[in-house]
């Protein structure tokens, strides 16, 4: 007896159509990638992706429901028109068919919840891994200095730029006590952010920004909430626009402007002229050497790349003292604004003030002061 999947419409008749244990093994690939993303590990949430080949099995099963039928729509794009909505509700209708298809005997449907939260993180995932990405590690140092940064509202969306398609900004200890809190206080266990995806898109001719704070628990498997911003006016500042669109939707986002003011603050410094910034672009070189190797040498490259990941390391090592009259050690706060320049000061551009630790050298080793 067939499968209702494989029942196929005319227009697909003379193809040749994959056998019931082909659709199954594709579907059984897909929900151990998708469940690979969710469990709570040391590894990041996309490098976790990257590992599970969420991708290549999310394809082959989008392409395996195409020649039985389905449209085309399930497979992931790179396209800029393509966003984090349409990737999770392909993500979600795969779910729903490879559940019935790898446990057809159960006839139970997955609960909606569950499904939501499983399409949630692997459509992050998969939109990610689909662009030119990286994972945005700021050092220690810079997580303090931004910590304790200002950004000034004359700072337009306009210069808001991710460095690539997609990417995923890991989080550090001191910035998790800010954000944290207002992100995760409804929850029933003990939550830890650890970091937060950045996509962007177009939306009739708009840029929409999706920031994606993913957290593990005490659970054991993780969980994503966001928040998105549409760009009315390039000219407006981001954390504008978004105040703005609490207003207009009579919503409460401010659990989110945390997390946001950080995002900004990271893509903010990468535009500074004296940013520091190493990239470790491992997977590409990997990918790039695949092209120019034998089947033999490709083989053992690929098994490498699962282990590698894109990585853009932000930052200086170790703040600077500052040193000077006899005061007691504390922060002087730093800012980031528009400065005017050029002829007549019509020109605009953006300066970060870093923060300074003043008298440094009065602090011992456990933080406190020494006399």
């Amino acid at each position: 007896m067939r499968h209702s999947l494989l029942k196929t419409p005319a227009s697909v008749a003379r193809q040749a159509k994959p056998s019931i244990e082909q659709v199954r093994q594709s579907a059984f690939d897909f929900m151990v990638a998708v469940n690979e993303v969710s469990i709570t590990s040391r590894t990041l949430p996309p490098v976790r992706g990257l590992q599970a080949g969420l991708l290549p099995a999310w394809r082959a099963f989008a392409h395996t429901l195409e020649q039985c039928g389905y449209p085309k729509s399930l497979s992931v794009h790179n396209r800029s028109d393509y966003g984090l909505h349409e990737a999770n509700e392909a993500c979600s209708q795969m779910i729903l068919h490879a559940s019935r298809l790898v446990e057809p005997q159960d006839g139970r449907t997955l609960p909606r919840k569950y499904i939501f939260s499983l399409s949630s993180l692997a459509g992050l995932a998969a939109l990610y891994l689909t662009r030119s990405h990286a994972v945005i590690e700021p050092t220690d140092a810079l997580q303090a200095w931004l910590a304790r940064t200002d950004i000034g509202d004359d700072i337009p969306a306009s210069l808001f730029r991710l460095p690539l398609g997609a990417i995923f900004l890991r989080v550090g200890a001191e910035l998790r006590q800010t954000i944290d809190p207002p992100l995760w206080a409804s929850c029933e266990h003990p939550s830890t952010t650890q970091g937060v995806y950045i996509h962007e898109a177009l939306v009739e001719n708009r840029r929409e920004l999706m920031f994606v704070a993913v957290r593990d628990s005490a659970l054991g498997t993780d969980a994503a909430r966001g928040v998105r911003i549409l760009i009315e006016d390039e000219n407006e500042s981001l954390l504008s626009a978004m105040r703005r669109m609490q207003l207009d939707l009579s919503s409460d986002l401010e659990d989110f402007i945390p997390m946001v003011e950080h995002c900004v603050k990271v893509m903010l410094y990468l535009q500074a002229p004296a940013a520091i910034r190493i990239n470790d672009m491992r997977d590409d070189d990997a990918a790039s050497r695949l092209t120019r190797v034998g089947s033999k040498k490709a083989t053992r490259i690929e098994r490498k790349v699962a282990s590698r990941y894109n990585r853009i390391i932000v930052g200086p090592a170790q703040i600077p003292g500052h040193t000077g009259g006899e005061v007691a050690p504390h922060w002087r706060r730093g800012h980031m604004r528009m400065q005017a320049h050029g002829p007549q000061f019509l020109l605009r551009k953006l300066m970060f003030i870093a923060p300074a630790l003043i008298r440094a050298d009065r602090l011992n080793d456990s933080g406190t002061v020494t006399r």
